[in-house]
């Protein structure tokens, strides 16, 4: 299981996917996923179809703004609380900064 959640690639952005996924491991341990890869970016289908990442701009750009937060059944409500104020943390510390 995971919380899906989507990131901004507009010019206001504070931090990107990617930037937010290493901080959430670097700083807090916190592991992500990144899920729900286009089909047009699976190998079959860029051999078979020569299929380019450009050809489907709206699925690259949702692909490329969304990650896994984590979330299982075992988890605590502490451990959901760590991570949503490890969110929050990094998004305030990137807003600050920018």
């Amino acid at each position: 299981m995971a919380f899906v959640c989507t990131t901004s690639e507009s010019k206001e952005a504070f931090i990107t996917r990617d930037e937010l996924i290493d901080q959430l491991q670097k700083e807090y341990k916190i592991g992500t996923s990144v899920h729900f890869i286009p089909v047009h970016l699976h190998p079959y289908y860029q051999e078979t179809y020569h299929y380019s990442p450009e050809d489907f701009p709206e699925s690259l750009a949702y692909y490329k703004q969304t990650l896994s937060l984590p979330l299982y059944p075992s988890m605590t409500d502490e451990d959901v609380q760590d991570v949503i104020t490890a969110v929050l943390s990094i998004l305030k510390e990137q807003r600050a900064s920018s």
